[in-house]
């Protein structure tokens, strides 16, 4: 049973039954040494101060230290990974014929591969690969064709494998999270087009393409220019560490219909705040850009966005470490893909902005003008006429010139639904996949198509495995065991130069698996299994000052000890004397796992 943790500096309150064994103990060193014992000297302010200090800094160590420093072989430990290395790319989007670099790992992420292995590339979502080379190491190759292509890299002789990686060539980036339709579920497409700068492109018509690359409907749609959220007309709406007034001068570069922008007037870092007033909402599909004037190339730009109400707590923030050329920069955050989440918020709930600005050299004019949210959205309704049979489309976005962006595979049908509970897990977490009947299928069976190959006694499960169905055959789950992304729907594998998809019983879910490996760190990102605390109190002693001892608990939000990670166990270390201070630090936990959970990592010290 959990017991409630004492919360003030002076570290964990006694129970009675932890009294009694130290006056035992106290009373058996008496006995036998007919001596005093040790006794702490007096800790005076300074020394707890810097108790805290210590105690803080190895928090944020035990954060941020990948989780092989602390346990080598983790991963390897847990049994969770079958594939055997690590191939990562140093872009994700390029535009037709642009380098990318790729570097095969050991699969601890701890060293680069030197073998020979074969670099081959699929369509995503579909079977056949092509070989693209041979990669020792590292290799430098690009793609001349739009699309979205899966890559990893193969040994045939000794059947090893690396993870997936997915590429996505085109002028322009489409991203979506609908991968399907089913006649039983939503109809409506959504997303963003944005470029290799983060900034959403408006005025691109969406198409929609058969599945060999023939157009059948354009446009269905056309990019949205954006929402203004602030024109930066009125500086008594923002509040600021700096001086806030209005300045105009420079402004005419931006091509802005007025001549006024908010400027704060500061020689060290600030910030810029303001909760909006109108009715907008955030939500993922939105870009969320403004304009920023600086004489400065070296500053730093951090986006916040956060909730005003009490009852939402957390923040989302978006980095911006690019050095800005002098003058006007256009910033721009993808609110789907902040670089860091902070309690329990998501960009629904967000309705106050917060701009950072650090890293100042010189006392200036800092300017902020036109804050425009959703540039670059599409939305539509799939056309009705493309729902009538099972097929396989894309969808892609053009511009004038005949740019386009990458083109997203969709898989329609007029039969059933499915649906997961997860749709982005880490390799060794599992997703139940949902079914609801309709047309020719009534109940789940073995029929997964998975990245257009068929699910059954000869599929390779080292990339993901299924169970039986369970609960009425409307459920299954599926395990993933090499990262990577898999387009699943029920039904047929297609034959020859067939539509593939011709044979769908449901609509496509595409499952995004997240490699663990040498970057994980210990709690932030990785999930909680194998977790060895003895190596963890291994690990800190390399950091701890002899001089002190330490006890770490991880604790729930009501104050209990933290059981959702069964494999951490208190790290106890000792009895705290009446002088030891606490520190404590909110950390996210097991985030492969939907959401995951904020817990308090929180540190007990005191001199030995």
């Amino acid at each position: 049973m959990s017991s409630k943790l004492s919360e003030n500096e002076h570290g964990l309150t006694y129970t009675l039954e932890a009294i009694l064994g130290a006056i035992l103990i106290i009373s058996t060193v008496l006995f036998f040494s007919n001596s005093l014992p040790y006794v702490a000297q007096k800790t005076g302010e300074h020394s707890k101060v810097q108790l805290m200090n210590i105690g803080r800094d190895n928090l944020d160590l035990i954060e941020v230290t990948p989780v092989v420093d602390i346990s080598p072989g983790y991963w390897a430990g847990l049994g969770l990974i079958y594939r055997n290395y690590t191939l990562v790319a140093d872009k994700k989007f390029v535009e037709p014929g642009e380098n990318v670099t790729f570097t095969v790992y050991t699969l601890g992420y701890t060293e680069i591969l030197y073998h020979n292995l074969s670099l081959k590339r699929s369509v995503l979502g579909l079977d056949t690969e092509t070989d693209i080379g041979t990669i020792n190491g590292t290799m430098v190759t690009n793609f001349s064709s739009v699309g979205e292509y899966n890559v990893r890299a193969i040994d045939d002789d000794e059947l090893t494998w690396s993870n997936y990686v997915t590429i996505k060539v085109g002028h322009y980036f489409l991203d979506t999270d609908i991968s399907g339709i089913s006649a039983a579920g939503d109809k409506n497409v959504s997303g963003v087009v944005y470029d290799s700068n983060d900034s959403g492109v408006p005025g691109l018509e969406i198409e929609i393409l058969k599945y060999d690359y023939d157009i059948l409907v354009s446009p269905v749609n056309i990019t949205e220019y954006g929402i203004i959220v602030d024109d930066c007309e009125d500086s008594s709406l923002w509040t600021s560490s700096g001086i806030l007034d209005l300045n105009s001068t420079n402004v005419s570069n931006i091509n802005e219909s007025h001549s006024i922008s908010v400027s704060v007037n500061s020689g060290s870092s600030f910030w810029l705040k303001k909760t909006i007033s109108t009715t907008y909402n955030f939500d993922q599909n939105d870009i969320l850009s403004f304009y920023f004037f600086s004489i400065n190339n070296n500053v730093t730009i951090d986006v916040e966005l956060s909730n005003s109400s009490d009852s939402v707590t957390g923040k989302l923030t978006w980095n911006n470490t690019n050095s800005l050329s002098p003058g006007w920069n256009k910033i721009n955050a993808i609110l789907k893909y902040p670089d860091e989440i902070e309690g329990n918020i998501t960009v629904e709930d967000a309705d106050t902005i917060e701009i950072k600005v650090s890293n100042i050299t010189n006392s200036e004019y800092y300017l902020f003008d036109n804050f425009i949210a959703g540039e670059g959205r599409f939305s539509f309704v799939w056309p009705p006429d493309l729902t009538t049979k099972a097929a396989s489309y894309y969808i892609q976005a053009i511009d004038l010139a005949g740019n386009t962006s990458n083109r997203h595979r969709m898989i329609l049908s007029d039969d059933g639904l499915i649906v997961s509970d997860k749709y982005v897990i880490y390799e060794g977490d599992s997703t139940l996949i949902t079914l609801t009947p309709g047309g020719n299928i009534k109940k789940l069976g073995t029929d997964f198509n998975i990245n257009q190959e068929k699910y059954g006694p000869n599929y390779d499960s080292n990339k993901i495995s299924i169970s039986e169905p369970f609960n009425g055959d409307l459920n299954v789950k599926l395990t993933a065991n090499t990262s990577g992304d898999y387009y699943i729907f029920c039904g047929n594998v297609g034959m020859g130069n067939t539509d593939p998809a011709a044979a769908a019983k449901t609509n496509t879910i595409l499952i995004k698996v997240l490699p663990i490996d040498g970057k994980n760190t210990l709690y932030r990102d990785s999930n909680c299994g194998g977790i060895n605390i003895t190596q963890l109190n291994d690990y800190m002693r390399l950091n701890m000052p002899p001089y002190v001892n330490y006890n770490l608990y991880l604790i729930n939000p009501d104050g209990t000890l933290c059981d959702d990670c069964p494999e951490f166990e208190e790290m106890i270390n000792g009895y705290p004397t009446g002088e030891a201070v606490t520190v404590n630090k909110l950390i996210h936990l097991n985030q492969g796992s939907g959401l995951g959970f904020m817990r308090e990592l929180r540190m007990v010290l005191w001199y030995k």
